[in-house]
């Protein structure tokens, strides 16, 4: 699992470097450590909107990741209570509270529900 400040080199033209808020790669596909941008993709790609975010460039973002091979893309959205799933070829799916985050295909198993992800009100 990474955080924001790791950067994945895209394999287009322009070698362009893109950074989600986080990603996850399964162990079995990590390469050995380097200083260097990672020259692999996530499998799985997290982008949490804030105040300032464009949904619709987070969205272009995740699309972009997918294209080049990242299996799964979520947008958080904490202000709406949802996380919009998507995948390669597939419709987005809306998940919000009372549903489950599953991702079969990298994480066989492992369940998370949204609403857990917020922050707890006081």
């Amino acid at each position: 699992m990474t955080g924001s400040s790791a950067g994945f080199r895209l394999p287009n033209a322009d070698a362009d470097v893109r950074a989600p808020d986080a990603a996850f790669i399964r162990s079995d596909r990590l390469p050995q450590t380097t200083e260097n941008y990672a020259e692999i993709l996530p499998d799985l790609i997290f982008e949490i909107k804030s105040r300032t975010d464009s949904v619709t460039k987070l969205r272009e973002k995740i699309q972009e990741f997918l294209t080049y091979g990242t299996k799964v893309g979520i947008l958080v959205d904490p202000r709406t209570r949802t996380m919009e799933v998507y995948r390669p070829n597939s419709e987005k799916i809306v998940l919000r509270d009372g549903d489950v985050l599953e991702v079969p295909e990298v994480l066989p198993g492992w369940e998370l529900p949204v609403v857990e992800v917020w922050a707890p009100e006081f």
